[in-house]
C-alpha cells in the first residue's frame, strides 16, 4: 500500500496513459496522485502540489519533456523524476538522464513496473528525507549542546565573579551585572530586605532612569516584585499582562527571581526589556542560578560580617583588658614598692629591739620579735613572687637561652632574701653556655620555685647551692640543695605531690607561688626529668634537666 504522505504528479496529455499510470496502478496503492495534460501548467501545478516524485512524458504536445525539465530545474524543483518514452525513443531517454530524471518507464508498460519503479523512486526520496531529518536533528541538538555551553560558562563566571566577595555593595553591583548580563535584558534592580525585615530597599540597578536611580539606599515597591516576596516563585510578565502593573512604563517584559537564605526571602533580582519579547526558560534558568549563587554569596558576606564584628569586639575587649592589665599591674608594682619600704624598716626596728639597742628585753621576748621577723620575712618573700606571677604549664613561649643567665638572675633576686634569713647563696655554673630550649619565664619560676623552697627548709646559718652543669647526653643538669633536715625515705616518693589547697605548705614560700607539683609538670613537658635526694650530709637535693636545642627543634 502507498503511503498516503507520498505525492505523485503525473504530467501526460494521453488520457488512456495517464488512466493506466495514474488510476489503475498507483491510485489503488493508496498514493496521492494528481495528473496534468497541459505541460505549460505544470510548472505552477509542480509549485502548488509539491509533489514527491513526477512522472513526465517526454512527447507533450505544446511543450517538449526535455524543456519542462528544464523549466522545472529553473524554477528549483528537486523532486525525483520518471521518463515516459515509447520504443525507439531511447535517444530521448538519455537525454532526460542528464538533464536530471532518476528513472524511465517505456509505454505501455504493466502495473508490476510502474509500481515498481515509483517506489524506486520513493525509497530514494525516503532516504534523503531520512538523511534530512538526521541531519536537521543533529543540527538541532549541536545548538541545544552550544547553547547548553553558554550557559554552563555563564553559570561559571557568575559563580566566579561574585560568590566569595565580603563586600556587600561590590556584591551587589556583581550580582546586578550578571543578571543583565545572562538575560540579554535592558534594565534592572536589586532589592534587598531591610534590617527589620518589613521591607525591601533599592541595593543596585541598571539603566533605571535618573529619578528611580537616586532612590539608591531606600525602601522600593514596584508593584511586582510584592508578588515574589509573598509567594517565594520566579515571576515572567510580558505584553498585555504587564500593563496593570507600574512598572509597565520601563518596559514590555519583566522576569523577577527570589534570592533565598535557608527558605527565606532576602533579596529580589529582576530584570526587564522594553520589548514584549517574554525571557526564554534557558534565560531564566540562568537567572535563577544567579540567584542561587547571590543566596550563598550573601550568606557568606553575611556570615564574614559577622565574624569582623566579632573579632573586632573581641579585639577591643583585648586591648581593654590589656590596658586594665598594665594598670592593674603598675598599681601593684607600687603598693609591692611601698609594703617592701614599710616591711625592711618593721625588719629594722624589731632587730634593733631583739639585739637590745633600746633596751634589755628577756629571752622570751626576743623570741617573740624573732618570730616576727619571720613573719616580716615571709612577706617580703611573697612581695618578691608577686613581681614575676607564676604562669600556668600549658601555656609556653618557647625560645632558646643560656640558662646560667637564668640562674644568676635567680641568685640576685634571692640574696636579700638569705641574708634576711642568714643564709648564704652558693652557685656552682657552668664554665661554658648551657643552652635549653624552652620557656624562659617557666624556668624562671621553677629556680624560684626551688631556691624558695630551699630557703624555708633550711638552717639559720647554712648554705643554699646552685648548680649547673652540662651532661656527657649534652643535657642541662640544674641542682639546688639546702642544709634543712633529711627527708624521711618514704616521704621522697611523694615530695612532688600536689598539696591539698588547704595545706598552707603546699608551695614553696607560702600560698603565693609555683608549687612542686607544678614544677614537675613543667619539667616533663619539655621532655626533662626531675626527682629529689638526700645530701650525704645534711639537707636535700633537688635536680632537673632540660633538653638541648637540637633535641627539641
Amino acid at each position: 500500500m502507498g503511503n498516503a504522505a507520498d505525492r505523485i504528479l503525473i504530467i501526460e496529455n494521453d488520457p488512456a496513459i495517464s488512466d493506466l499510470i495514474g488510476r489503475q496502478a498507483l491510485q489503488s496503492l493508496g498514493y496521492d496522485v494528481q495528473i496534468v495534460e497541459d505541460a505549460t501548467s505544470a510548472i505552477a501545478e509542480t509549485l502548488q502540489f509539491q509533489p514527491d516524485i513526477l512522472i513526465i512524458d517526454l512527447n507533450q504536445a505544446n511543450l517538449s519533456g526535455k524543456d519542462l525539465l528544464v523549466a522545472l530545474a529553473s524554477q528549483g524543483v528537486n523532486s525525483p523524476v520518471i521518463a515516459l518514452a515509447r520504443k525507439g525513443e531511447e535517444a530521448n531517454l538519455v537525454q532526460a538522464f542528464r538533464l536530471g530524471a532518476t528513472d524511465y518507464l517505456l509505454v505501455p508498460a504493466r502495473d508490476a513496473e510502474v509500481v515498481a519503479v515509483v517506489e524506486r523512486a520513493l525509497k530514494q526520496v525516503h532516504e534523503s528525507r531520512e538523511r534530512e531529518n538526521l541531519a536537521r536533528k543533529l543540527n538541532q541538538t549541536n545548538q541545544d549542546m552550544q547553547a547548553r555551553v553558554r550557559e554552563l560558562t555563564a553559570v561559571f563566571a557568575i559563580g566566579k565573579a561574585f560568590l566569595f566577595l565580603a563586600d556587600p555593595q561590590t556584591l551587589h553591583e556583581r550580582m546586578m551585572e550578571a543578571a543583565i548580563r545572562v538575560t540579554n535584558a535592558d534594565l534592572g534592580w536589586l532589592l534587598v530586605r531591610d534590617e527589620a525585615g518589613k521591607g525591601f530597599i533599592l541595593a543596585a540597578q541598571r539603566q533605571l532612569p535618573a529619578s528611580l536611580a537616586a532612590r539608591a539606599g531606600l525602601p522600593w515597591d514596584d508593584g511586582v516584585s510584592l508578588l515574589v516576596a509573598i509567594s517565594g516563585e520566579t515571576l515572567s510578565l510580558y505584553g498585555e499582562p504587564l500593563k496593570n502593573h507600574k512598572v509597565s512604563s520601563l518596559g514590555r517584559s519583566v522576569l523577577i527571581v527570589p534570592v533565598k537564605i535557608q527558605k527565606q526571602i532576602v533579596a529580589i533580582l529582576a530584570v526587564m526589556r522594553k520589548a514584549a519579547r517574554p525571557f526564554t526558560a534557558s534565560e531564566q534558568a540562568l537567572l535563577e542560578a544567579a540567584a542561587d549563587y547571590a543566596s550563598i554569596s550573601l550568606a557568606n558576606s553575611r556570615q564574614y560580617q559577622a565574624l569582623e564584628d566579632r573579632a573586632r569586639s573581641l579585639q577591643q575587649a583585648a586591648d581593654s583588658a590589656q590596658n586594665q592589665k598594665k594598670t592593674a599591674s603598675e598599681t601593684l608594682h607600687r603598693v609591692n614598692q611601698e609594703l617592701r619600704s614599710s616591711l625592711d624598716a618593721s625588719y629594722k626596728y624589731l632587730d634593733l629591739l631583739a639585739e637590745g639597742q633600746k633596751g634589755k628585753i628577756t629571752p622570751e621576748q626576743r623570741t617573740i620579735l624573732r618570730a616576727a621577723q619571720d613573719r616580716l620575712r615571709q612577706g617580703i618573700g611573697v612581695l618578691d613572687r608577686l613581681e614575676n606571677p607564676v604562669t600556668t604549664p600549658s601555656a609556653r613561649n618557647l625560645t632558646i637561652f643560656n640558662v646560667n643567665n637564668l640562674a644568676r638572675q635567680a641568685l640576685a633576686r634571692f640574696h636579700r632574701t638569705a641574708r634576711q634569713n642568714n643564709l648564704n647563696l652558693v652557685s656552682e655554673l657552668s664554665p661554658e653556655p648551657v643552652y635549653v630550649w624552652a620557656d624562659s619565664t617557666q624556668v624562671t619560676q621553677i629556680l624560684n620555685g626551688l631556691l624558695a623552697n630551699a630557703v624555708e627548709s633550711s638552717a639559720a646559718g647554712g648554705n643554699i647551692n646552685l648548680r649547673i652543669e652540662k651532661t656527657p647526653e649534652n643535657l642541662a643538669h640544674i641542682m639546688v640543695c639546702d642544709n634543712g633536715p633529711v627527708i624521711e625515705p618514704q616521704q621522697l616518693a611523694h615530695f612532688f605531690d600536689r598539696a591539698p589547697k588547704d595545706d598552707p605548705d603546699s608551695r614553696p614560700g607560702g600560698n603565693i607561688g609555683i608549687c612542686l607539683a607544678d614544677i614537675k609538670e613543667m619539667v616533663i613537658s619539655y621532655g626533662g626529668k626531675i626527682w629529689v635526694e638526700n645530701s650525704s650530709g645534711k639537707g636535700s637535693a633537688v635536680h632537673f634537666t632540660l633538653m638541648p636545642p637540637k633535641e627539641r627543634i
